[in-house]
């Protein structure tokens, strides 16, 4: 049994205070209890099976008049079996108990703003997957068992969120978020102890994980939307801490004994401050419906030569098509979508003193395990859904290829409706790389490529 830690008593504290502050007239209650059956095909990394309880509880308390309400979500994980790392094997332990409250904020109602002050997520742009424009919330990245899945990915963050609106077609939206939370993201930890040739290296590269909330991040995110019948219209820029690491050397020291040259201390991840710009855009023609969002992200460098700086300047762009249509009397609903991300230039050149055999050995982390040198990657993303017997049964087909490495995620799904509160569904996500001549051997679908499953789910509503 893992202990939550005071940051998850303090984030309960707040949001079982939220409800009452609420001076509640109505008070709703909702959730779900979800029992998954992961049986892993892949076991590198995992073991050959697991059993996931999954419980949500939200209650929502309001205002009979709309000027104030507050939402409290509740969710915890109670998992059976081992991935090798959380719980020995055939033993019970309960996961996300520190982030036990999911979402927890306060809204206040205005005829000319609202004003939202809590625990929740932000999403910006128009596409509905890995939008560049959601630099916000952060994420677990390393725990997720599937793509797109809402309980798997995402994390809120505490932040105030303003949103004002001086025209019927136009909103403008200001987010400020006091702490810096970073992605959870799966690194390996390397030691390097070599002596020879005049050189001593005793360097560790540490990936500790940084409680959230324990530094101040200061972030400031800012954007203005535009909406017709026909189109939509969103720019958005953010001056944040980014939740993705870079390389922070100033735990290393350099020192001559006599004519060795002794190079000793821990190398630790570092977030640096960032600009992200974007622009989104979405458009109905007919039967079809096209969305794009463009983001461009720079880094600010850091002057001291304590960092490798390795998060280069990137462009990042999604295209999304949606449209509805009948083979005969069963109806269908499509989605396509091109994914392309752009590293401009590689200037996340060595910023020290530190010779390049040591440069040589931190580069070679940062190419195989943060991915930031010089690339252009393309993917593609389809999704196929329909239902039959009225909506009881539905069946959904997700793809994405990944063009420039070579990788393809597929996730087929199918579920079934027993009664308006109770579901069954079964499905797969598989993560499958091909070695071509012309493929890259890291990426973000081959980052995944050992944690293919098969799951088997029901689902009690409430």
């Amino acid at each position: 049994m893992r202990i939550p830690g005071a940051r998850g008593f303090a984030l309960l504290a707040w949001g079982l205070a939220v409800l009452p502050a609420a001076a509640a007239d109505e008070i709703e209650a909702s959730g779900f209890l979800r029992l998954d059956h992961y049986g892993l095909v892949a076991e590198p990394r995992y073991r050959n099976e697991r059993i996931r309880l999954t419980a949500l509880s939200q209650l929502r308390a309001g205002a009979g008049d709309g000027s104030r309400a507050a939402l409290l979500e509740l969710i915890g994980h109670v998992q059976y079996g081992s991935d090798g790392v959380a719980a020995a094997p055939g033993s019970a332990t309960l996961r996300g108990l520190d982030d036990l409250v999911r979402r927890a904020y306060l809204s206040f109602r205005f005829d000319a703003f609202d004003v939202d002050l809590g625990k929740k997520f932000v999403r910006w742009g128009k596409v509905d997957f890995f939008s560049p424009l959601n630099v916000i919330n952060h994420a677990d990245v390393a725990g997720a068992l599937a793509l797109g899945d809402p309980l798997e990915g995402p994390l809120a963050d505490p932040l105030l969120h303003l949103t004002v609106y001086p025209a019927d077609e136009l909103i403008v939206e200001l987010v400020y978020v006091p702490f810096l939370a970073p992605n959870v993201v799966a690194v390996d930890e390397l030691d390097m102890d070599i002596a020879g040739g005049g050189l001593e290296i005793d360097v560790a590269l540490r990936y500790p994980e940084l409680a959230p909330y324990s530094e101040f991040a200061h972030s400031i995110h800012g954007a203005v939307s535009w909406s017709t019948f026909l189109a939509d219209l969103q720019v958005s820029y953010s001056y944040f801490r980014d939740q993705l690491p870079d390389l922070d050397l100033s735990g290393l020291n350099e020192r001559q004994v006599g004519e060795r040259t002794v190079i000793e201390g821990e190398v630790k991840p570092a977030y640096e401050r960032a600009h992200n710009f974007g622009l989104g855009a979405s458009l109905s023609l007919g039967g079809w419906v096209i969305s794009t969002d463009v983001g461009a992200k720079f880094h600010e460098r850091n002057p001291y030569g304590q960092r490798i700086d390795i998060r280069n300047p990137e462009i990042r762009s999604v295209l999304q098509v949606d449209r509805g249509f009948a083979l005969g009397p069963q109806h269908f609903f499509a989605t396509g979508g091109v994914i392309h991300r752009l590293v401009l230039y590689d200037d996340g050149a060595w910023q020290s003193d530190y010779g390049k055999f040591l440069a040589d050995f931190i580069g070679d982390f940062a190419d195989r395990s943060l991915l930031q040198h010089e690339a252009s990657t393309w993917y593609l993303l389809s999704r196929l859904q329909t239902g039959f017997l009225r909506e009881q049964l539905n069946l959904e087909a997700t793809a994405a290829w990944g063009i420039t490495e070579e990788a393809l995620y597929l996730a087929p799904r199918v579920s079934y409706a027993l009664t308006d509160t109770w579901s069954v569904a079964a499905g797969a996500n598989l993560w499958l790389t091909l070695d071509g001549p012309d493929s890259t051997k890291t990426g973000v679908l081959r980052l995944d490529d050992a944690k293919d499953n098969v799951f088997v789910r029901t689902t009690l509503r409430y």
